[in-house]
């Protein structure tokens, strides 16, 4: 009888919480958002920038685009692993949302001088911040 019991809690797997599900298709579309707007800006870009010149510009923004890219997908795999239940999906998360969350203040405060868009760029990262630490809630729920 002892051992029934036993075997039952060792089989039960922890579930995973529906505010992770929420904020996971949530950010499944924020991200997606993301990753197709950078991709579009990019093609427009190349395509106006290759019919002028082949500037140092250029290349530069070729490098930062792949970056942040690369910072997104980083980012969705980590909701991806937490939307499965696994905890070390948010360590990817933080990252991609911190560095996220870094960049949209530096371009305000750091020497590329854009400083129209403060308010929007400072709503960005209290976003990312936020959602940061809605899934850290919620690790100890998460295998």
């Amino acid at each position: 009888m002892e051992h029934e019991v036993l075997e039952n809690i060792v089989k039960r797997k922890k579930t995973v919480p529906t505010i992770v599900i929420i904020f996971a298709v949530i950010n499944y579309l924020i991200l997606s958002i993301l990753i197709l707007a950078l991709v579009y800006s990019f093609i427009i870009s190349l395509v106006g920038t290759l019919t002028i010149t082949k500037g140092g510009g250029f290349y530069l923004y070729i490098i930062i685009s792949t970056l942040y890219v690369g910072i997104l997908v980083m980012a969705f795999v980590g909701v991806i692993k937490m939307h499965r239940g696994s905890r070390k999906g948010f360590i990817l998360y933080a990252i991609g949302f911190g560095l996220i969350a870094l960049t949209a203040v530096a371009v305000n405060f750091g020497s590329f001088g854009v400083k129209d868009e403060l308010v929007s760029n400072l709503i960005i990262a209290g976003v990312c911040v936020l959602f940061i630490i809605i899934f850290a809630t919620q690790l100890k729920r998460l295998n």
